[in-house]
């Protein structure tokens, strides 16, 4: 630590979450839980001069992308902003091979930056690398540790980062941007005033919450696999259904009678399901929360780790209806976001299951967060976003996309899950919002979760 003590400009505590994948990292190093990767696809003359130059100026306005976390010979992890820290950024020329060697390789690169993975004590956190592969087309990949950052975050980084390369092509002074990312910085508020914030929160009033809602609840939720995985390099898939534009909008009009959000329709379509795989009535499952409740100046721009999950409980009574049951998860989650800043180790600690309290996620991502398309403003026949990865150490994420019509996504260990079982949850999890869309007035054992391929 006193050797870079004059290049500290700050050090924190670390999140809770933080704090988990920390241990996660410490515990497997070669793990890619928690390596986040985009790829842009960019159709045009790109200047990868500027490009550089944007990435100085982004790492000099978003303190966590100058973060290194110090974990050994210290009482407690902490999380070190370094004054000035250079985004690792490398230019890869392929153009002199022929176009399958390009490909070849370009997909090789992504993936050994995948597995690549991240020292968090030594290494930038986020690094950059651009690959031409034709005179007007290039593959920008960024690679991150989700340590630093979240989905929500990842569309700002982007949507900044190329405001200020395009700034940058049209003639603007460099020095002028600067100076008004100075000014921004000392008007609004940075990651490290989110920890403080965090700190100050009431611990044990949170846990005191968490210890009611899951008091009594003694069962498992999982969806057990039916048949072995496959062998395979990958640690995680994806695999997507999309809803039926008529069956989206029914949910959309349920929702809006009984005054939720599609969020939690949806929240309750996959409680619905992990009941009908559980044959339980009483489930718990994680929910994934932004984080930015916060009354903190400026905490939807800033850079920085703030999701969090949290236990999300449904139990259904006997002559419950749907429309009951979504009235309930409402509330639930309306109560539950006073204390969601709240540690997901120590709520699952105090509980007779232990960590095995939860074992499916869920995580809904409107326009607003999560890194899609639609979260990226310079989004033209130019520039667009061809993919992006997240993973969790979960078996079974749930993840849905609210675009216009509703898609789940399930991210998936393919050693424990086959294709063909995770297209059957798919299919369910559509059976049920179909249910949902057509008998929400009804009580729920009268509805059905079973298709009629699986019958």
């Amino acid at each position: 630590m006193a050797k870079v003590n004059k290049k500290i400009e700050n050090i924190y505590s670390l999140t809770p979450l933080q704090e988990g994948m920390l241990f996660h990292n410490i515990y497997d190093s070669k793990s890619t839980a928690y390596i986040m990767q985009i790829v842009l696809d960019i159709r045009n003359n790109f200047r990868y001069e500027y490009f550089g130059q944007a990435l100085a100026l982004i790492a000099e306005k978003h303190q966590t992308l100058r973060s290194m976390f110090v974990y050994e010979n210290v009482n407690s992890p902490k999380q070190v902003i370094l004054k000035e820290r250079e985004i690792e950024s490398e230019f890869i020329d392929l153009t002199n091979n022929d176009e399958e060697k390009r490909i070849e390789e370009y997909n090789q690169i992504l993936k050994d930056d995948k597995n690549r993975g991240f020292n968090l004590q030594k290494d930038s956190l986020i690094r950059i690398k651009t690959i031409k592969l034709g005179e007007k087309s290039f593959k920008v990949i960024l690679t991150a540790h989700h340590i630093i950052t979240d989905g929500w975050s990842n569309a700002v980084l982007i949507k900044e980062l190329f405001d200020i390369y395009d700034k940058l092509v049209d003639g603007t002074d460099l020095q002028d941007i600067a100076n008004i990312i100075r000014e921004e910085k000392a008007s609004s508020a940075d990651y490290g005033d989110y920890i403080l914030w965090h700190e100050k929160q009431d611990k044990q009033g949170a846990l005191d919450y968490w210890d009611k809602v899951l008091e009594g609840y003694e069962g498992s939720c999982d969806i057990a696999p039916l048949a072995k995985g496959e062998q395979t390099d990958e640690q995680m898939l994806e695999k997507s259904i999309a809803i039926k534009s008529e069956i989206t909008a029914k949910l959309r009009d349920i929702a809006k009678k009984n005054d939720v959000t599609i969020n939690t329709v949806a929240e309750t379509a996959v409680g619905m399901l992990l009941r009908s795989y559980t044959r339980n009535d009483d489930v718990v499952y994680g929910k994934v929360v932004s984080g930015r409740n916060a009354h903190i100046n400026g905490i939807e721009r800033m850079v920085g780790l703030f999701i969090n999950t949290v236990p999300l409980r449904m139990k259904v009574e006997e002559n419950e209806t749907i429309d009951d049951l979504l009235v309930k998860i409402q509330k639930q989650g309306n109560e539950s976001s006073l204390y969601d800043y709240c540690s997901l180790a120590e709520i699952q600690s105090k509980t007779i299951q232990g960590p095995d309290l939860i074992k499916v996620i869920f995580i809904f991502e409107n326009y607003s967060s999560g890194m899609k398309k639609s979260d990226i403003a310079q989004e033209t026949e130019t520039v667009s976003l061809e993919y992006s990865r997240e993973q969790t150490n979960y078996g079974i994420s749930i993840i849905c996309y609210d675009e216009g019509d509703l898609r789940f996504n399930i991210m998936f260990d393919p050693a424990k899950y086959s294709d063909k079982e995770i297209d059957l949850i798919l299919e369910r999890i559509e059976k049920i919002c179909e249910e949902i869309s057509e008998k929400h007035d009804l009580r729920i054992n009268e509805t059905e979760t079973v298709t009629n391929v699986e019958k």
